[in-house]
């Protein structure tokens, strides 16, 4: 997996991110561009992937957050989910009650080294 992002569903809001770093400027604007899709969207499958040619978009939908992950063809799907089902589960044990009330981007930033 290449990179990983934790946003608010209502709005987009990014809460985290691990290794930005390895994604091009072109796969950072189609992960805006994905989030602004699920943000603007009221049905939201809770798991699904979308195709980005050599890569993917792993999506897990729940609770209010969008956990994604950006990963390459070949990887095995269900890894992918059971890693987003792992860290959905981890987050929403540190930060479930506080995601409503952030205001600033990356206010969990901190959440990274778990990612």
């Amino acid at each position: 997996m290449l990179a990983t992002q934790i946003s608010r569903l209502c709005d987009g809001l990014p809460l985290a991110a691990s290794t930005e770093g390895s994604l091009t400027s072109e796969q950072n604007n189609q992960v805006k561009t994905v989030l602004k899709q699920l943000s603007s969207s009221t049905n939201h499958p809770r798991l699904h992937t979308l195709d980005a040619g050599s890569h993917g978009y792993h999506i897990l939908t729940q609770s209010g957050i969008i956990y994604m992950t950006f990963a390459e063809k070949g990887f095995p799907t269900n890894l992918v989910y059971s890693y987003l089902e792992d860290i959905a589960k981890e987050f929403e044990m540190q930060y479930g009650r506080e995601v409503d009330r952030v205001e600033r981007p990356y206010a969990f930033i901190k959440f990274d080294t778990f990612m």
